[in-house]
């Protein structure tokens, strides 16, 4: 009897060990994903900016650089209809951004 009871015992602390682990092992599973759904969020946020800079560089609309560029234009202009000055890095911050984001890729 003294056998089964030390066995018993030997099996409970087993099964408490295990539900300590279980434990241990959810809490490092939920930090996980935690992480990843703010990695998630962060890269969304990325990506929508991404695009608009993309679109911005690739659209053939008339406010564009490929309008400056159908124009003539050999600089970046102070507007986006050319009636200021031809040399003028306001609208170059898209391509700061963009070089960017190839470093960090």
């Amino acid at each position: 009897m003294a056998g089964n009871t030390k066995a018993l015992r030997i099996r409970i602390k087993s099964v408490n060990s295990t539900l300590q682990l279980t434990k241990a092992m959810e809490l490092v599973a939920s930090s996980k994903i935690r992480r990843a759904n703010e990695a998630m969020q962060k890269a969304r946020e990325y990506t929508a900016s991404l695009e608009k800079s993309i679109s911005l560089l690739t659209s053939e609309k008339e406010n564009t650089f490929y309008n400056m560029k159908k124009h003539g234009a050999t600089t970046l202009w102070e507007n986006w209809n050319g009636e200021a000055s031809h040399s003028h890095p306001m609208f170059g911050a898209v391509v700061q951004y963009i070089v960017k984001f190839f470093n960090e890729a």
